[in-house]
């Protein structure tokens, strides 16, 4: 060898050492986690197996995944790869590659006979559905979520090789659209009674706002998922306001709910002015201890009905009779009974009867001789018993 050559040679190796020391540089970068100003996505990196530079299938070929973000607030990115191409080790053939995101096999494409397998970007059109994630849900600024991937191929002879990585997708925030707000139509005083605010679609971004407003209440802010639940209680009756509004930082939505609170009834006591004088109107009251809204409805004891705390009725006949009283509101009812006694004309009670024995006597036949009437027999007598 000429010794002019040597030094040629000798740049030369240098400045292929360097070229390989600029690539490891260049990988490792490459293989680094994304900085916060242009994350992209990782390179796919090699499965090794058997030795650390030898994997045991000729190799897969795959360019850097890619995700993208169709349309905007549907919390819904693709991830896709330009395509996808195996080579089998000679003289084998490709069984199958699969394709898995975030440990979840999302595609298998089988081999026939095949020494090598191309996949192009067509095949799988437009990727492989995964959700685009709030801004930092990854942990990188103004970035969505990060998702892994694994490609594996597998040949005839059992070898086996697979490219491996990850992808970051573009940051997506679904606005609430809509809440709706589940609670008690009616409810009592002093107990404690729970709201459920929902909002729509599911997939709005989190964490959720609710800002809570009640009738008599302090005002409430909580952060939750698609459900937001606060409770209430309230000491006196009317109607009463439940309103909410959640937000998060692409929408706002704002619902109001009515609940009817009452006191309970309680004490319930029935009376009336009896004894009434046939064909005047006994008048019959209701009272309770406490309650608010409360509804009366009586059952008069001779087939007819009234309403309301204070009551007048006429009754037909005189008799003894049962009135009974029901009262109600949205949250409780209760019943109480009271006699009522309608005495007959002029102020008298009750008419009541009796018969007694009428003894007859033949002429003449007295029992001690004297020319007396002697007793022939009985007959029954009605007659009308007065009080005195």
């Amino acid at each position: 060898m000429s010794r002019k050559l040597i030094p040629g040679l000798l740049g030369l190796l240098a400045l292929s050492a360097l070229t390989v020391l600029w690539l490891s540089v260049v990988l490792r970068a490459s293989a680094a986690p994304p900085g916060p100003d242009d994350p992209g996505s990782m390179p796919p990196q090699r499965e090794r197996q058997g030795e650390p530079e030898a994997p045991l299938i000729s190799f897969i070929d795959s360019p850097t995944a890619q995700c993208y973000q169709p349309e905007p607030h549907k919390d819904t990115c693709y991830i896709q790869w330009y395509y996808l191409n195996v080579t089998a080790t000679s003289p084998q053939y490709i069984i199958s590659m699969t394709v898995s995101i975030d440990n979840r096999k999302r595609a298998y494409y089988g081999g026939f006979f095949q020494t090598s397998m191309y996949v192009p970007q067509e095949m799988s059109s437009p990727g492989f559905r995964v959700a685009c994630g709030p801004p930092g849900a990854s942990g990188v600024p103004d970035w969505g979520a990060s998702h892994t991937y694994v490609i594996r191929a597998k040949e005839t002879g059992g070898l086996k090789a697979a490219n491996y990585g990850s992808v970051y997708c573009p940051a997506d925030i679904v606005p609430v659209a809509a809440v709706s707000l589940a609670g008690p139509l009616a409810g009592s005083t002093g107990i404690t009674y729970p709201f459920t605010a929902t909002v729509s679609p599911i997939t709005a971004t989190l964490p959720v706002t609710y800002a809570w407003s009640a009738s008599e209440q302090t005002a409430i802010t909580a952060t939750g998922g698609i459900t937001g639940v606060q409770s209430f209680a309230w000491s006196s009756p009317g109607e009463k306001q439940v309103v909410v509004t959640a937000f998060n930082p692409a929408g706002t939505a704002t619902v109001t709910h009515t609940i009817t609170v009452e006191t309970p009834i309680s004490g319930l006591a029935a009376s009336s002015e009896s004894p009434t004088i046939l064909g005047d109107a006994t008048h019959l009251t209701a009272t309770v201890a406490a309650g608010s809204n409360v509804v009366y409805a009586w059952d008069l004891g001779d087939g007819d009905t009234a309403a309301g705390p204070a009551v007048s009725h006429t009754y037909p006949t005189a008799g003894v009779y049962t009135a009974t009283v029901s009262a109600s509101n949205g949250v409780s009812a209760e019943t109480a009974s009271t006699t009522v006694i309608i005495d007959g004309p002029s102020g008298l009670p009750l008419t009541k009867h009796a018969y007694l024995p009428l003894l007859l006597r033949a002429p003449g036949t007295g029992a001690n001789g004297s020319g007396q009437s002697a007793p022939v027999g009985r007959l029954p007598e009605l007659v009308e018993v007065l009080p005195r």
